[in-house]
């Protein structure tokens, strides 16, 4: 690589950094990686897979979801064991699959060569960056530019690993807040304990099929529990209220019992 090549390839890769930088949510930057991958190197597909101990593939996210999973039927026909993790200055960590599951591929898909590309921060592993070739490239392919992708990928996978960490943790706060402060408003309202409160929310949210958080959210909003409102005391309950008596009912009364006539109409 010469130096203006290098420096091509720097100006790249930091234009793709900004790219994912800007995505809004963990899962588009997540699938915004295959597609620059796909961008970068001109492959078929890229795609964010994980294998199992078992040698199993998962897929995460995909450039060509249709064609990822149809890789998937090819590779379950054949065994596959986990990649080693490693990286060094000489060693890409970049593994050519063996040529008999490249041949079920090939006759499947059209890929005649995919590259795979563990994608970790220090000791957290976010499973493997892979690329899909439907020529072979693996004497031309730019792997120092692969490699310096992959990292910029992997920060980017930790990244939005922390931010989907951060919002379950938000979400988790803010479901707390609601359910304590519903248990406050039965325990007021009814004179219950913190236990028989809760147990309450949770015997509603069971009932209708919903989530905890939000039969809290109705108790705050209504002052009632949507499934238990006839079984509670007090003003919790839905007071039961008779059917009125209709004026046509009593008309009906008074034609067969006519009113008995006065003193002045005795004879």
């Amino acid at each position: 690589m010469t130096y203006d090549d290098a420096v091509d390839a720097a100006v790249d890769l930091s234009q793709l950094a900004l790219d994912i930088a800007a995505q809004p949510h963990p899962a588009d930057m997540i699938c915004r990686v295959t597609e620059l991958a796909v961008k970068l190197t001109g492959c078929a597909a890229a795609d964010i897979i994980g294998i199992t101990e078992g040698g199993q593939l998962r897929i995460t996210a995909s450039s060509a979801p249709d064609l990822s999973q149809m890789t998937a039927k090819a590779w379950r026909q054949w065994p596959h064991t986990t990649i080693e993790k490693r990286r060094t200055a000489n060693d890409t960590a970049m593994t050519l699959q063996r040529s008999s599951y490249l041949q079920q591929l090939r006759a499947d898909t059209g890929i005649v060569q995919e590259l795979i590309v563990p994608l970790q921060v220090d000791r957290t592993d976010h499973g493997y960056l892979r690329f899909l070739f439907t020529e072979p490239t693996a004497a031309t392919v730019n792997r120092a530019l692969i490699t310096a992708f992959c990292a910029h990928a992997s920060i980017t996978l930790d990244r939005a690993a922390l931010l989907n960490q951060v919002e379950n943790l938000r979400l988790a706060l803010d479901s707390n807040r609601e359910i304590g402060a519903a248990v406050g408003v039965l325990m007021t309202r009814q004179q219950l304990t913190y236990s028989e409160a809760l147990n309450h929310l949770k015997t509603a949210a069971q009932n209708t099929n919903r989530k905890l958080r939000d039969v809290a959210a109705e108790v705050l909003y209504t002052g009632q529990l949507p499934a238990l409102k006839s079984s509670l005391p007090g003003d919790l309950a839905e007071p039961t209220v008779p059917a009125p008596v209709t004026i046509p009912i009593v008309a009906a009364w008074y034609d067969r019992f006519p009113p008995l006539p006065t003193r002045h109409e005795v004879t």
